[in-house]
């Protein structure tokens, strides 16, 4: 036996009398939220016996959270998802996590937060079973404490059943695919959601920032506890109030708190200013629980006539539509990636996103709230009866039923609903809630209770408007919009409505990035896809490789002042829902950003018609190899006064553009290799312009990352775009080279993606053919600090290597 050393037992005894000092002073008594991600052990399948505590999972995957299995694939036919689901697996799985915890059944409490499983989920504990939730888009919390082992191990399974298929409109993910906390809180603490925050006077002077606190005393005699409530901004506390109430054994009260906030920092889209509520809950000196919450002071108003504004600024709301996946990761997303996306978006000019067509993370609206997102924060997607929709089989629409949600209903809205709205209703990016979209006929008079004891709900707790579906043709308050007669027809029947686009159609075609198919070039593509019907190919051509449905929406939105905005369906391409295309299309093609993240045309519309710093962009790329001598028409988009567009050196003449109106700009020429180049004025005065050029063999592969530093959390991500050039740095339009990805240092590769949707490798793959000159790596970092480096090679290329530095 290996004896101990005089050093290491008098470095026990040290520690041992510091944890007793630590006791003795409440530091270690008091709560704490610990991330609950790590080192689960998980197996595909239906395993009954492995919720027992002695089951032997060490055969089992250690998976962390979040948690998609379904993106592993692989892609097929055969699968009952369908292309609904991104023809990925489904079906049934279970995950199983040991731990110790220290307390006390005399005096501690022990809660499990998931914020998210899809779907069908059963929780237990010690072979207990502790609840069941079939939403697979909500966050919950149970008491595990009347189970718990304090100071033992003790064994949390979570089983998972996502095998009733097709069961969503769009790719679900299936897992614990959010974020999990256990926590601990003394016997006198907060409730989960116990903190509800609300500004009801502002001014540039001064606010009121009013807070109701949940208290529970579950000790078996009463207590007198302190209230510390603070305003912190900036880390520095602006105001603070106590308050010393009674709690009863088993009482449950609220303390209610107004903190004056004089020369306030208003939130708002261009200047998230955030505060922070901090609560803390004392015995004496002794910290028995504290908690705390964002705080954005900021008033909203809707109006018939001058739409919304935001603390008393009339403001256009430039929106997308999103679904909750993270392309190449599924949907198990961690905070880069969210993060990442909103800084695209933001570059195109969008200010608003409404979550579609369910609650999204925590973490998401965290970050609408910091990065300054406004949120139509959607609740359902159907309510008692199934949803139907589209797929494509061989070209030909077909419509399907999707058993998601609507079995589940009526025993179960009124409380997915209620915690929906107690998690989300602090945040300032929320500006309105929505009860479903698209799920009812205003001639059903059931569903019209229905959405009248919905909206009740909602309204019990928070005060900012609700929104759902009001018509038969699929519209939306105030109208899915494919023309402006729809405006004006909605206009006619709710004069005295605040009006909103809730979703309308994206001004890009459904022809993937970097698409452009003219003559037999057309035919050829259209071949390989071998469809027997011409359905697909009759609705995917009629939107035209402008989009102009979309650029009409805009402008019908535009040129009505009383309309608040809109947001179009939808901002970013996600897994699944492939319509018009079906097999092998896995994801949607219709958004103006791709799969990956990267722009298409349609991201430089919005970008000229949302965004002031001058700029233009025009298309198609300059490599039509197969059609010299074709007359071609070339587009441009700019937000400046005029465009003037040169081919190799000769004007095709000047464009105006007036940026008060919705325009683009548009010129024939004759297809002949070479270089086109625009340039845009305001006042006559040269401020942007962009060239084009035909491009030679590919050469080269060149990387970019956004940030040169990461954090080493075992979480960050980093996300390496990959660009193929020729020998002069021009991009290679229709590249396919198989780029091979290594990674060393303190990361490892997670995922890889093109942004094809017809593209079936797996996402996993450390190999991937670029599509149309580009493509994706992503990284996730260690817990150790270091450097990282990425190589990127290809048969025949110069290959190129990027470092960044993680750190703790």
């Amino acid at each position: 036996m290996m004896r101990k050393t005089t050093d290491q037992i008098g470095q026990e005894i040290l520690l041992i009398v510091s944890l007793i000092i630590l006791l003795n002073m409440g530091l270690l008594a008091q709560s704490r939220n610990i991330d609950f991600n790590s080192d689960w052990r998980f197996c595909r399948g239906e395993l009954p016996e492995a919720t027992s505590v002695d089951f032997n999972d060490s055969a089992w995957k250690v998976v962390q959270l979040p948690h998609d299995w379904s993106i592993e694939g692989p892609f097929s036919e055969d699968h009952p998802a369908l292309s609904r689901g991104a023809w990925l697996p489904a079906g049934k799985g279970t995950y199983r996590k040991t731990f110790t915890v220290s307390g006390s059944k005399d005096t501690d409490k022990v809660f499990i937060y998931f914020d998210g499983v899809y779907r069908n989920s059963v929780v237990y504990l010690n072979g207990n079973r502790i609840g069941y939730r079939p939403f697979g888009y909500i966050g919950f919390e149970y008491d595990l404490t009347d189970f718990i082992n304090f100071d033992q191990p003790n064994v949390l399974v979570v089983t998972v059943d996502n095998s009733e298929q097709p069961g969503s409109r769009w790719y679900s993910g299936s897992g614990i695919y959010r974020d999990v906390t256990l926590k601990i809180r003394k016997k006198v603490y907060i409730p989960n959601w116990g903190l509800h925050v609300t500004t009801p006077v502002i001014s540039a002077q001064q606010a009121k920032v009013q807070a109701a606190i949940s208290l529970k005393n579950e000790f078996p005699e009463s207590k007198t506890v302190t209230v510390t409530s603070s305003l912190v901004r900036d880390g520095k506390t602006v105001a603070t109030f106590d308050e010393i109430l009674d709690l009863n054994q088993g009482a449950e009260t609220t303390c209610k708190v107004e903190l004056i906030v004089n020369d306030p920092a208003l939130w708002s889209p261009d200047s998230p200013e955030l505060y922070r509520l901090d609560v803390e809950l004392r015995d004496d000196d002794k910290l028995l629980d504290k908690g705390s919450t964002n705080v954005g002071i900021r008033s909203f108003s809707f109006d018939a006539e001058k739409g919304f504004g935001i603390n008393g600024k009339w403001t256009r709301i430039k929106g997308v539509c999103l679904h909750h996946d993270g392309g190449p990761l599924g949907a198990a997303v961690q905070r880069r990636t969210l993060e990442r996306q909103l800084e695209i978006l933001r570059e195109m000019g969008c200010n608003a996103i409404r979550t579609g067509h369910a609650p999204f993370s925590t973490e998401f609206l965290n970050l609408c709230d910091e990065m300054g997102f406004l949120v139509m924060n959607d609740a359902f997607d159907e309510w008692s009866s199934p949803r139907a929709g589209p797929v494509m089989r061989d070209g030909a629409r077909v419509i399907v039923r999707f058993q998601y949600y609507a079995k589940h209903f009526d025993e179960w809205a009124e409380k997915d609903l209620t915690d929906f709205v107690l998690r989300d209703r602090n945040h300032p990016s929320i500006f309105m809630w929505g009860i479903g979209a698209k799920v009812y006929s205003r001639m059903k008079v059931d569903e019209l209770k229905t959405a009248s004891w919905l909206t009740s709900i909602v309204s019990q707790l928070d005060d900012r408007p609700v929104m759902n579906g009001v018509s038969d043709d699929s519209s939306t308050v105030i109208g899915e919009l494919k023309a402006d007669k729809d405006l004006e027809e909605q206009r006619n029947q709710y004069p005295e409505s605040a009006v909103i686009v809730g979703e309308c159609y994206s001004a890009q075609s459904f022809y993937p990035r970097g698409t452009y198919l003219y003559g037999k070039t057309k035919e050829k593509w259209w071949d390989s896809l071998g469809y027997e019907s011409d359905a697909t190919f009759e609705w995917a051509d009629r939107r035209g490789i402008t989009g102009d449905e979309g650029i009409d929406a805009w402008r019908a939105v535009k040129q009505s002042p009383y309309v608040m905005g809109q947001f179009i369906w939808a901002g970013w391409d996600y897994l699944g829902e492939t319509v018009p295309f079906g097999w092998p299309a896995r994801s949607s093609s219709f958004a103006p950003i791709d799969l990956c993240g990267f722009p298409k045309d349609g991201y430089f519309f919005y970008q000229s018609q949302w965004t002031d710093e001058p700029m233009v962009h025009i298309f198609p790329h300059w490599n039509l190899e197969g059609h010299e001598g074709e007359t071609i028409d070339i587009y441009g988009f700019t937000n400046c006064d005029e465009v003037e567009l040169f081919q190799d050196g000769r004007s095709l003449g000047r464009r105006k553009n007036d940026p008060s109106q919705v325009n683009y700009q548009n010129w024939k020429t004759v297809y002949t290799p070479g270089e086109l180049k625009a340039v845009a004025f305001k006042n006559g005065v040269k401020v942007a312009s962009k060239v084009v050029s035909t491009a030679g063999p590919a050469a080269r592969v060149n990387l970019f990352a956004r940030r040169d530093q990461v954090k080493a959390d075992g979480k960050d991500l980093i996300y390496v775009e990959c660009t193929i050039h020729d020998v002069n740095g021009n991009l290679v339009p229709y590249a396919s080279n198989e780029l091979h990805i290594a990674v060393k240092g303190e990361a490892s590769l997670v995922a890889t993606g093109n942004g094809n949707p017809f593209d079936q490798s797996s996402f996993q793959s450390a190999s991937r053919v670029a599509f149309n000159g580009k493509c994706l790596a992503i990284l996730q970092t260690t817990g150790n600090p270091g450097a990282i480096e990425v190589k990127v090679t290809s048969s025949g290329l110069d290959g190129q290597s990027l470092v960044i530095q993680s750190r703790k």
